[in-house]
């Protein structure tokens, strides 16, 4: 990161913290938009779009090498129109480019380099470009001189080349398939669970012998396929994930947070940013792995990832930063590591010796001679270790809140925050915790006041200044946030809420009717074709949440609109859940509320009565996929209660009645916690 005070270019204005990094670079950045186009085709020059991210490690090294650099700006400013990218506030540019990259190189990362014509045409890219040629990648300086020197010397033979390159990027990126599935072919939930079950790593959990991501999207399909069969054998691979995750570097032992990968299979040392999406997922995944074994390990991570992040990315508005940087004092990691001596002096020679034997491997799982705090045994008992040492640990995070801090990532996106808000709400149900029930509803309560602008959501704001632009997966995981909270505190306003914002996602983003939505809507203006995404990456595409949002207000609703809109987009999925399902984990998620898989169970009785909150409570600690939860006040109980048809339910001879219904049929109604258990465990 920059820390010169040298003249500003255009990105001083800008309020993403990523662009800001860059604002006193000699670069002469644009942000993406008319004016860098424009010159881009006014003055026939190639443009650079940089894509990167606030908290990318590897963004911080191509800048102070080459972006911070005289020589190489030079270069730059002379022959081509730079353009500076948050991946985070432009979803749609970073999605399009880098189907292109991957395409064209078969990987992808960031920070990722994109050349273009000043028609927006593909001419190279790539990511990382040293100062100097190494590894088999060139120099950032001679890739600018090869590209200058085509494109002023022999620009018709590279245009010529181009068109071959935009007819063969045409035909490998061509639009999801749509149509039904296959007659009498398998559950394509099946299929995706047997695709990875055999690509576990049996020994240190996840997938692969290198790097690893906890992709707790995966997790979450195993485990709602174990809890479907009943049968934890088929969860075995991804509870061994879990306990391995939480007790590795990979986990900040001391926050309680996840940070965003391992370079390692053992999830020893960890690439150090931390992500508000992967925490808000990982809460979520731990939370399923707990109501389906009631191992009180996994409760315990839950809380310590919610405490973390209401301690650490939350901000006074009630919402919650985007990620902590890698970075500390121009070093990764820095901020979290340990040398044995610092150890020893912080907790006291008899104390620390106990507490390194536990936590402190001198030789595996440092950086630069430093150790990343990881438990080196009992991972099973995770929870009473932490107990055992709770002193000790709370000393060494005092010291450690002393050290100069990564820096933070302080936008607010829409779409991540409302995985948050899910995640909180669904952690104060099941663990009864009043205070991210709180959370989630203050989260909510800012967004749906400072991140809209019109009546309508934005992608993203920092401080006072709220964003241009907004994406499906905004809508969509707000719809489910607010559906999470319904769940939660059977506040009808949730729903309403989520049925207005439904109607308008699929006026803004459906182009035909039953056909999958688009990235960005029909109104806002875009300089790349339109994109339908599908397959589920680090967070749920919005087509994912989008369908199961559709299917849950489907079940809670007589809005026949509703119903249609989720089983024609589901059918018409079909082909590509076929053609797809291990990339689809997120979106087979909604076959488990269609009418024929889901359950539906209404509370009715008066809430302050301690029968009812049993019976809520009984419900909340299940863990059943395709589980819609619906409770009415018998004492403030609504005159209308339109649309939502399931509420339309009363207690029976006076007493909390809970009615358990599947595909529009109902079951006897039940009265105590034990007949509600059986008959859900039935």
């Amino acid at each position: 990161m920059s820390s010169t005070q040298k003249k500003a270019n255009r990105l001083i204005n800008e309020t993403s913290p990523y662009l800001l990094q860059h604002a006193h670079n000699p670069v002469d950045w644009y942000p993406w938009g008319k004016e860098a186009l424009k010159k881009a085709k006014d003055e026939g020059k190639i443009i650079l779009v940089s894509i990167g991210y606030a908290a990318c490690h590897w963004c911080h090294v191509m800048e102070k090498e080459s972006f911070e650099n005289e020589a190489t700006a030079a270069i730059l400013n002379k022959y081509f129109v730079a353009i500076k990218v948050d991946r985070e506030e432009r979803p749609d540019l970073d999605g399009h480019f880098m189907d292109i990259l991957t395409t064209l190189t078969g990987s992808g990362g960031w920070p990722m380099n994109m050349f273009l014509t000043p028609d927006l045409q593909p001419i190279y890219g790539g990511t990382y470009f040293p100062p100097q040629a190494k590894h088999n990648l060139p120099s950032f300086n001679s890739v600018l001189k090869s590209l200058q020197k085509q494109w002023s010397g022999d620009r018709d033979e590279m245009l010529k080349h181009l068109d071959e390159l935009q007819s063969f990027l045409a035909k490998q990126l061509t639009p999801p398939k749509s149509g039904p599935a296959k007659k009498g072919g398998a559950d394509p939930r099946q299929i995706s669970v047997d695709f990875w079950q055999k690509r576990f790593d049996l020994k240190y959990g996840g997938f692969g012998d290198g790097t690893k991501f906890p992709q707790p999207s995966i997790l979450s399909l195993v485990l709602r396929k174990a809890a479907t069969e009943k049968n934890l054998e088929i969860a075995k691979p991804v509870l061994l994930t879990l306990d391995k995750m939480a007790a590795g570097g990979v986990r900040d032992q001391l926050g309680g947070s996840f940070h965003r990968y391992s370079v390692d299979r053992y999830w020893q040392v960890p690439h150090f940013e931390i992500m508000l999406y992967d925490n808000a997922l990982l809460a979520r995944t731990y939370l399923e792995a707990f109501t389906l074994t009631k191992k009180s390990r996994y409760q315990f991570v839950v809380r310590q990832i919610l405490d973390d992040m209401l301690n650490r990315f939350r901000l006074e508005s009630g919402c919650f930063i985007s990620a902590l940087d890698a970075d500390s004092e121009g070093e990764e990691g820095l901020y979290y590591t340990w040398d044995e001596e610092e150890v020893i002096e912080i907790l006291g020679e008899d104390t620390a010796v106990e507490f390194i034997d536990d936590f402190v491997d001198p030789i595996e799982g440092t950086i630069d001679g430093r150790s990343v705090l990881r438990l080196l045994s009992n991972i099973g008992n995770i929870d009473n270790t932490f107990l055992k040492h709770k002193e000790s640990l709370q000393k060494l995070l005092a010291v450690r809140t002393k050290r100069v801090p990564p820096a933070m990532d302080d936008k607010i996106i829409t779409s991540w925050n409302s995985l948050m808000v899910s995640a909180l709400a669904k952690g104060g149900r099941v663990l009864q915790e009043p205070r991210y029930v709180k959370a989630a509803q203050v989260c909510m309560a800012d967004l749906l006041q400072n991140s809209f602008v019109k009546g309508k959501p934005r992608h993203s704001r920092r401080g006072e200044k709220v964003g241009d632009v907004v994406f499906l997966d905004d809508y969509a995981t707000l719809i489910q946030a607010l559906i999470d909270l319904y769940e939660t505190d059977f506040n009808l306003n949730h729903l309403n809420t989520a049925s207005k914002l439904t109607n308008e996602m699929l006026q803004r983003f459906a182009t035909k009717p039953g056909q999958p939505l688009t990235l960005t809507p029909k109104d806002q203006p875009s300089d790349i074709p339109p994109q339908i995404v599908l397959n589920d990456g680090v967070t749920p595409t919005g087509n994912s949440s989008a369908l199961v949002a559709l299917h849950r207000l489907a079940l809670f609703s007589s809005d026949e609109k509703l119903e249609v809109a989720a089983s024609n987009r589901l059918h018409n999925l079909g082909s590509h859940l076929d053609e797809n399902p291990a990339s689809s984990s997120e979106l087979l998620w909604a076959l488990d509320f269609t009418p024929k898989s889901a359950i539906e169970v209404i509370i009715v009785g008066p809430f302050k009565n301690k029968a009812t909150q049993q019976l809520i409570t009984t419900v909340n600690k299940k863990f059943i996929p395709g589980l819609v939860l619906a409770g009415v006040d018998s004492e403030t109980k609504p005159k209308d209660l339109k649309p939502w048809a399931l509420l339309n339910r009363s207690m029976i001879d006076n007493k909390p009645t809970a009615y358990v219904c599947k595909n529009l049929v109902c079951r006897l109604p039940v009265f105590s916690k034990d007949e509600l258990e059986k008959m859900l465990d039935e």
